[in-house]
């Protein structure tokens, strides 16, 4: 049997990301030059890091903003 490990995050590599929600790189940058998604609030770019980063508590809150009200 496998053990699963959950660890609460509010950041994710955008490579892991893409990975895990089923995303593109080229669809993320598409949101942030289309200003759906802005750069140091949804996107991170964290000094030190190769990699931008997700803030996933900021992608959450554009996602409840923006959800399709359902008739």
């Amino acid at each position: 049997m496998e053990t699963i490990v959950i660890i609460p995050a509010k950041t994710m590599p955008i490579s892991k990301y893409c990975e895990t929600f089923g995303l593109t790189l080229p669809q993320i940058n598409r949101r942030l030059e289309r200003g759906i998604w802005q750069e140091n609030i949804h996107v991170l770019k964290v000094e030190g890091c190769k990699e931008r980063i997700i803030d996933l508590e900021e992608v959450d809150k554009w996602a409840r903003q923006n959800k399709c009200q359902v008739v």
